[in-house]
């Protein structure tokens, strides 16, 4: 029990933190895109599409170590949460990382 209790969020951050940030990310572009439109550059939404693919990242990345931390015990159960949880936060990095390419092709702006 003490187990589950201190490495229990580990195996459960990429699941949570893929769809959360890609939801804050998706918003702040929103809410930001009227101030990266005069000068039409784009970079102020690449930004926040790469501190987001980062963040990301390392939330798959300690859901990866809870995977390999649940193999070592033998925990089926945490092992497949794990897993499920940093292919979930690698699913959402690849799509928070697409949506920042699309800055490269399409203008903010939509003169």
């Amino acid at each position: 029990m003490a187990a589950t209790a201190s490495g229990g969020w580990r195996r459960w951050i990429g699941l949570a933190a893929g769809p959360a940030v890609w939801a804050v990310t998706t918003q702040a572009k929103y809410a930001v895109v009227q101030t990266a439109c005069p000068d039409s550059s784009g970079l102020v939404t690449l930004v926040v599409g790469a501190v987001a693919a980062i963040l990301v990242a390392v939330a798959g990345l300690i859901s990866w170590r809870a995977w390999d931390w649940a193999g070592a015990r033998g925990d089926a159960n945490g092992r497949f949460l794990a897993a499920l949880s940093a292919l979930t936060a690698l699913l959402f990095a690849v799509s928070i990382l697409l949506q920042g390419a699309a800055g490269f092709v399409f203008s903010d702006c939509h003169r």
